[in-house]
């Protein structure tokens, strides 16, 4: 079987979210070089981030925002972020300023977290931005 990929969107009107929820929580800190286009987690919160934020989710750091990137091929793990273009989340993009060290990486308050089905099963596993694991069925 190949990979189940995809995205959806939900927004009220023009209402798509603002930035207040901090990824991982107060604890969890990301550093970004200029010229980067990966964030990494530095604040030794020991969460694994694919559990806080889903590929496709929209980022803000230090006033830049971004999506993470959808690109299968990028590397997307415990303590990385890949980014990528805003208006096209298969693409990368590079973070442009000053070097970035423990800085806070905040979400949109419309995110969802990252979801899951298994292979031949009928349930969907949520997995909130407070990593609390819900089976929707």
């Amino acid at each position: 079987y190949d990979p189940l990929y995809g995205s959806f969107t939900l927004a009220f009107g023009d209402y798509h979210g603002d930035f207040v929820t901090q990824l991982g929580g107060a604890t969890c800190l990301f550093s970004i070089a200029d010229g980067a286009s990966v964030l990494e987690e530095t604040g030794g919160c020991g969460l694994d981030m694919r559990e806080y934020v889903a590929r496709g989710d929209f980022v803000k750091v230090s006033g830049s925002i971004f999506r993470v990137s959808t690109d299968a091929g990028v590397t997307f793990d415990a303590d990385s972020v890949p980014l990528a273009e805003v208006g096209d989340s298969d693409t990368a993009d590079a973070y442009s300023g000053d070097a970035l060290v423990d800085q806070p990486v905040y979400l949109k308050d419309t995110s969802l977290g990252s979801i899951s089905v298994a292979r031949g099963d009928n349930i969907v596993t949520t997995t909130w931005n407070s990593g609390a694991v819900v089976n929707n069925d």
